[in-house]
């Protein structure tokens, strides 16, 4: 019997630094996404700044390739296929809960300002809305605010082991 319980024990030992190790790899190595496009007239969002936190940081524009979002761990991820920022609709930014990128919005309030620097040299202000933690699945919180004005949403994991997502919501200046 003390050899069967022994057997278990190891057993599940092995299961547990398995999932660990594949929960370590999950989070440190995201898809790789190409260099951010050189500075043109385009009109992609280039910079994203929330000045009161001290983030500021690079955009990399991607779109969702089987069933995934890309990230990038140089940078914050503009989902291309959501509106450009400043035009009617919401603009959906998303990276990692990293030091070096979007954990300083865990310190994000209501009505600080997000500014957004397009890589013509222009930049468009977002005032913060709300603030709020969700399911994974909870989609719903990605879904446009208002076809009829411009709205930014930046989220990010957040929780025990990134289970769940801050979803900061701006709206246009």
């Amino acid at each position: 019997m003390a050899s069967k319980l022994s057997l278990l024990f190891l057993f599940f030992s092995w299961l547990s630094f398995t999932f660990a190790g594949y929960a370590v790899w999950q989070r440190y190595s995201p898809v790789p996404l190409p260099p951010p496009p050189p500075a043109t007239a385009s009109g992609l969002p280039y910079r994203i700044r929330l000045s009161s936190v001290g983030l500021d940081l690079p955009v990399y524009p991607a779109d969702i390739k089987n069933d995934r979002f890309p990230t990038t761990p140089d940078g914050v991820t503009f989902l291309a296929s959501s509106q450009l920022p400043g035009q009617p609709g919401t603009a959906i930014f998303y990276g990692h809960n990293w030091p070096r990128l979007l954990r300083a919005l865990h310190r994000a309030q209501p009505g600080q300002v997000v500014t957004v620097t397009f890589d013509s040299g222009t930049t468009r202000n977002f005032i913060i809305q709300n603030i709020k933690v969700v399911s994974p699945k909870d989609i719903s919180s990605l879904s446009p605010v208002s076809d009829s004005v411009s709205n930014l949403i930046l989220y990010t994991c957040t929780g025990f082991l990134d289970r769940q997502r801050l979803i900061l919501t701006a709206a246009s200046v």
